[in-house]
């Protein structure tokens, strides 16, 4: 199964084709160039698109030429050996005597392989099941954007889903980045042996995703898991008012943001800090201000282990590299406020992906979106093989798996 996977933001646009098992074929990047509106968003994903497509169907015609010409190779070389061994009985010397040479039943093998290999690509041409986008904000069940993160808000009340399938010809699933970030984590990374996952985007702002059974958990319209926005602190009626009209939530108290905000609040003196500065200096106020954004966001998460009992929290995110001292205090933080019972084996880990949660979660989510259509397909591919009369011993299974590692 083969998908075009894209994760963009307000900068850039990266696309790939994703094969199984999170392969990654072509890559193409192009600017959004999201200050030019949103049809030149739509238009830059639709190249995207285009583009891709054409090089996989290119890849494909190829790579389908390969099977038959091994196949071709082998059954020439037979030729070869009847050609230098006849005629049969032919004496070399009087004390070696090739015996009479029979065609060897590996030959009759290939002419059967070579035969069901052209039915098989006949009626099996590997084709792009959908494209999964991954992108900030989210989208409603029907694909019409309702939330534009970053400088994505012109998409806002558009249909992106609709407007991207009425200019291709594939099925378009749009997924949060941050809910891509977890799904590939789990399907990928490092949360692979894991049943229920939840990967938290520790960033300038937090975001996270729940991703049970290999699945994004979507609650009713969609747009679940916003726990950046759960108010942790119902007290502050002041200071930073979070882009959701409340105060005192999460993202606005823990975030990397929330980190020099506070350290300059308590009086640090080092010029245009960042979290990562803030952490390694040695003053009283980034002393303050780090154990405070620790303290808040093991309170947040020990209310995530109580409420989804998770098996494994994956960290990512600029944040999230911090050393491993602070995962430590995290998780004691996290112990200190969930039900010790839910708390005790709790996971606290770094994500293992980098660069391309984005599209190995969006082509997961194509994966799942698609699944059932894939098994109906492979079943109608077995029934047209097995209208080939193939000998009692022919294993079709083994080669149908044979076939997809191209090892015919």
């Amino acid at each position: 199964m083969y998908s075009i996977a894209i994760d963009f933001g307000g900068t850039k646009i990266k696309g790939a084709i994703i094969g199984d098992k999170g392969t990654i074929y072509t890559t193409c990047r192009i600017p959004t160039e999201a200050d030019k509106g949103k049809e030149r968003i739509i238009r830059n994903l639709v190249s995207v698109i285009n583009f891709l497509s054409s090089a996989f169907e290119k890849q494909m015609e190829e790579s389908q030429k390969a099977p038959l010409q091994k196949l071709r190779s082998g059954i020439q070389t037979f030729r070869q050996k009847l050609l230098t061994f006849a005629p049969p009985g032919l004496v070399f010397s009087s004390r070696f005597k090739i015996p009479k040479f029979r065609i060897p039943k590996e030959f009759e093998k290939l002419r059967l392989k070579e035969k069901v290999i052209k039915k098989f690509l006949e009626v099996f041409k590997p084709h792009i099941n959908g494209v999964g986008i991954s992108m900030p904000g989210f989208t409603d069940k029907k694909g019409k954007v309702i939330f534009g993160g970053g400088t994505l808000t012109s998409l806002v009340g558009v249909n992106l889903k609709k407007e991207l399938e009425d200019r291709t010809k594939f099925p378009v699933f749009i997924e949060n980045d941050a809910n891509c970030f977890a799904l590939a984590e789990a399907v990928h990374g490092a949360g692979k042996r894991y049943n229920a996952v939840l990967g938290v985007i520790w960033g300038t702002g937090i975001g996270g995703g729940l991703v049970i059974n290999k699945k994004i958990y979507s609650g009713a319209f969609k747009d679940s898991l916003e726990f950046g926005h759960m108010v942790i602190d119902p007290n502050l009626t002041s200071g930073p008012k979070c882009g959701c009209g409340h105060y005192g939530c999460l993202e606005m108290l823990a975030s990397g943001k929330n980190i020099s905000r506070r350290y300059y609040e308590l009086g640090g003196k080092i010029k245009n800090a960042g979290a990562r500065e803030v952490y390694l200096s040695s003053e009283p106020a980034a002393k303050k201000a780090i154990s405070d954004a620790i303290h808040y966001l093991g309170l947040g998460l020990a209310d995530m282990v109580d409420a989804f009992n998770p098996e494994v929290i994956v960290m990512g995110g600029s944040v999230s590299r911090f050393p491993p001292a602070v995962y430590g205090r995290l998780k004691k933080e996290i112990k200190k406020y969930a039900l010790p019972v839910l708390a005790k084996n709790i996971l606290l880990v770094r994500y293992k992906i980098s660069a391309d949660e984005g599209i190995l979660g969006a082509a997961e989510v194509v994966r799942y979106s698609t699944e059932p259509n894939a098994e109906e397909r492979m079943s109608e591919i077995s029934k047209e093989l097995k209208r080939i009369k193939l000998p009692e011993n022919f294993d079709l299974d083994r080669f149908l798996r044979d076939y997809a590692r191209m090892k015919v």
